[in-house]
């Protein structure tokens, strides 16, 4: 009778941990997270959660990127399932896509979304973004912004690795797909330079939020072109990278009217694929925090739309004036922007 009680206790411990995210200590690897702690230019993690009411609404977020290895214990829970797809070498659900249970490879037509494994790190890059915003609390590791199982990620593979260019017909697909299996907020972090108008269009009559890294050139935004990034959009929010004293990245993108906010983006520590661990940088990292906010928010506020998100994520930032000069009034994300509506 003992036993029997005990391994229920256990269970019901395990659920705890991986559903709840304001129960119980952090991860072990928590502490080498600067981004998510409650210092002057991190989200302020911790304070965010402490408020969360931990309901059941589920949030669907595309990472359109290099994949996501899913197989990584951090990352096991969220995968997103198409339900009405089967392996079967038939598109059962008559989307164009044969297989496609987790997502898509628009690099090579297949339903294989699994990351690139390299020994350089960073080139996992997906995985990277995956773990910033989804990385689970479960006893191992480290805390995603959105860290229980009431998230999923659906994987939308448009580049081989971290130094391939996207390519402009694999991003229109890919975020046509995104739509349709119903996501409510699409990261993309990598550059995309195109004065297409259909690109445009596309994200403007999304119902989606899009979140984009600013891009690491170290050039002002405002006197280009043609970069996603530079949209002005209400459903759109560009992500510039700042470092853990609150200075912006020396090579990221700026710009006092393209670029949004600011969040952490240097030396951030997050999954990798192979089941590892390392530490990255770029505004490619920044913008999933932004991402994960988002996600949290919508999830305590599902009614929002997408300029309701975008309005509170800038209207609820902190005003930095190591950045003012180059990021809009200065903003750098506050993760405690999911408390103020209920």
């Amino acid at each position: 009778m003992f036993k029997k009680l005990l391994l229920i206790v256990v269970s019901l411990c395990t659920v705890l941990l991986v559903c709840n995210i304001t129960i119980g200590n952090t991860d072990p690897y928590f502490n080498k997270q600067w981004g998510m702690q409650n210092d002057n230019y991190s989200i302020h993690a911790k304070k965010m959660w402490s408020n969360i009411d931990n309901n059941k609404n589920t949030i669907l977020v595309a990472i359109v990127d290099t994949g996501i290895d899913f197989n990584h214990p951090e990352l096991s829970n969220v995968q997103w399932l198409n339900s009405r797809e089967k392996v079967n070498g038939i598109d059962d659900d008559n989307n164009g896509y044969i297989d496609d249970t987790n997502g898509w490879n628009f690099t090579n037509s297949s339903c294989n979304t699994m990351d690139y494994i390299d020994t350089i790190k960073e080139n996992s890059h997906g995985t990277a973004v995956a773990g910033i915003i989804a990385a689970q609390k479960n006893g191992i590791g480290i805390q995603g912004v959105f860290c229980d199982n009431n998230i999923k990620l659906v994987s939308l593979k448009i580049l081989q690795s971290n130094n391939a260019s996207a390519k402009f017909p694999r991003l229109i697909k890919a975020i046509q797909y995104a739509e349709s299996c119903g996501a409510r907020i699409c990261n993309i972090s990598n550059c995309v330079y195109t004065n297409d108008a259909k690109l445009r269009s596309l994200i403007q009559s999304s119902q989606m939020l899009f979140v984009v890294s600013a891009g690491n050139d170290g050039k002002n935004l405002d006197n280009l072109s043609g970069y996603i990034g530079s949209y002005h959009l209400n459903n759109l929010i560009t992500v510039a990278a700042v470092d853990s004293t609150g200075i912006l990245y020396s090579f990221s993108n700026y710009g006092n009217n393209c670029i949004d906010i600011a969040a952490p983006g240097i030396n951030i520590y997050t999954t990798t694929a192979g089941n590892d661990y390392d530490y990255v940088t770029g505004t490619s990292f920044a913008a999933p925090f932004v991402s994960g906010v988002a996600a949290l928010l919508l999830r305590e506020n599902p009614d929002l739309n997408s300029a309701d998100l975008k309005r509170i994520i800038l209207d609820k930032a902190i005003k930095n004036k190591h950045i003012s000069h180059y990021i809009n009034e200065g903003r750098l994300l506050d993760g405690r922007c999911c408390n103020i509506v209920k």
